[in-house]
């Protein structure tokens, strides 16, 4: 499996689609034996399906997980730097331009990753917490000294599970890797104790519902993030859309 696996993922990068195709196809034939393989089982079944165009509910965890634990070091120079990644400063200028005077009590930091928006915020909040899938990305975040808590868990396991009472959750190129969304408005919505607001950036696509790209990530309408906001009683307050 593994073999395979690198194998399409070498293809993929250099853009050739039908050999990765190949490969990720030769590694779901056999069947993971051990903790490595069976994450690259994941890994292949996942883009597998982004590059046949099969949309999926979520990428794996285990996928998600030995991404960013591979990509923890880098991750910063390669998203700011590299490629002038800016969500995590829009969010914050959205934020301030919406409440202005407002210090918020108690924030939640969803996929926090090395703690790039949490950052950004923590001048506006009492205490910032943190929950992330990967524990090198945490082991960056908890280096900033800016976190009250770091939890290592999946972000929908912490909202079924955890006593929330936040002012503001926050989730910053974080959805990308998550297609259906409709467990994580609901959890908020129904299991947080004070009316707390949402801050969240998704890839834009002009089709309706959400959608497994070629790239691994997913993208998702303005029109399925209206009809979960209506489903969950969440009123829209600001969208933007950036290129």
């Amino acid at each position: 499996i593994n073999a395979h696996h690198n194998l399409g993922v070498i293809y993929q990068g250099q853009g050739e689609m039908s050999k990765a195709l190949k490969s990720y196809e030769t590694a779901l034939r056999f069947d993971p034996d051990n903790y490595r393989s069976s994450v690259h089982f994941a890994q292949a079944e996942h883009l597998l399906a982004a590059l046949t165009g099969k949309t999926t509910k979520s990428a794996p965890r285990g996928y998600i997980e030995n991404l960013f634990n591979n990509y923890a070091h880098s991750f910063e120079y390669s998203l700011v730097e590299e490629l002038n990644y800016l969500g995590h400063k829009m969010i914050l200028e959205t934020i301030k331009s919406l409440y202005p005077k407002s210090d918020f009590n108690h924030v939640l930091d969803l996929g926090c990753g090395t703690g790039l928006v949490g950052a950004e915020l923590r001048p506006f909040c009492k205490k910032l917490d943190g929950v992330d899938l990967s524990k090198s990305m945490l082991g960056e975040a908890k280096a900033r000294g800016i976190y009250d808590r770091l939890t290592k868990s999946d972000i929908t396991d912490y909202l079924s599970t955890s006593k929330l009472n936040y002012d503001l959750f926050i989730a910053s190129d974080v959805f990308i890797y998550v297609g259906e969304l409709r467990d994580i408005f609901r959890l908020i919505q129904s299991r947080n104790k004070r009316p707390g607001k949402i801050a969240f950036t998704t890839e834009n696509t002009v089709r309706d519902g959400y959608f497994l790209e070629k790239s691994g990530r997913f993208s998702h309408s303005k029109k399925y993030i209206q009809h979960l906001c209506s489903q969950f009683k969440y009123n829209i307050i600001k969208t933007s859309f950036f290129n």
